[in-house]
């Protein structure tokens, strides 16, 4: 770009994601944005994730399923300078991969996310429940010190994945905030208002407001209070009604 913006590379983990994942990509795609490259890493998958996403991206194939794991092999096989860990089912506002090249003009910078926004249309109680879960909580963590951002809105400088060690791949929950406490060993932590997505809400609406708030409660008691991650974060049934189709 000439402006000393850092390259991007985006890494979308998917495990059977083929009714999400030719819109996220292709609103990637459509980004003004141009110095970033756009790797898959088609983790197991048995249905159509990998040919779908090879019409707009660079596929790398991992037969272990894993979510941490396949993130590192995304990051493995990515060139950037900063490495931008989305999901399957998010999509980017316009202009949020502009506002990691700026944030991360800043040499000093390890690790950033921004907001993130339901797909969904939500009703009051499922709203504020998004609202909790992804925007609260992570602005509660900036402001305490013990930055915890979440793996669907994650930037983070190559120098801090690699000296941090890349994602534990013995964690299935809370593994996002782990990979975000050793980055900012490395450097500061920013909130920035710019690096925005949408994410689905599918979860929420499967298992319902009550439930989710629940096991969000007793996951993160797990791991700030006592230490640990909870084993799994259960299951969830695939896109909810009016979610893309590719």
């Amino acid at each position: 770009m000439g402006d000393g913006s850092p390259m991007i590379s985006v890494i979308v983990p998917a495990h059977n994601e083929e009714l999400c994942i030719g819109e996220t990509l292709r609103r990637i795609r459509g980004q003004g944005f141009r110095d970033y490259e756009l790797v898959v890493v088609n983790n197991a998958s048995t249905d159509r994730t990998g040919e779908i996403a090879g019409r707009y991206a660079r596929v790398i194939n991992e037969p272990t399923k894993g979510l941490s794991r396949a993130r590192n092999t995304g990051a493995r096989n990515a060139r950037g300078e900063v490495l931008f860990f989305m999901d399957a089912d998010t999509y980017l506002y316009d202009g949020t991969l502009g506002a990691i090249g700026r944030v991360f003009g800043d040499g000093s910078v390890a690790v950033a996310s921004g907001p993130i926004r339901p797909i969904e249309r939500l009703g009051a109680a499922k709203r504020l429940t998004f609202a909790a879960s992804f925007n609260w909580m992570l602005h509660m963590s900036v402001f305490v010190r013990r930055p915890y951002f979440a793996g669907n809105n994650l930037a983070i400088r190559r120098s801090a994945f690699e000296g941090a060690g890349g994602f534990n791949e013995s964690m299935r929950t809370c593994e996002d905030g782990d990979m975000t406490k050793r980055a900012s060993g490395f450097g500061k932590a920013v909130y920035d208002s710019g690096i925005m997505v949408r994410t689905s809400a599918r979860r929420i609406i499967d298992w319902g407001a009550g439930r989710y708030i629940r096991f969000g409660v007793g996951l993160m008691f797990s791991y700030f209070v006592l230490g640990r991650a909870k084993a799994t974060y259960g299951e969830v049934r695939g896109p909810a009604e009016g979610n893309p189709r590719p």
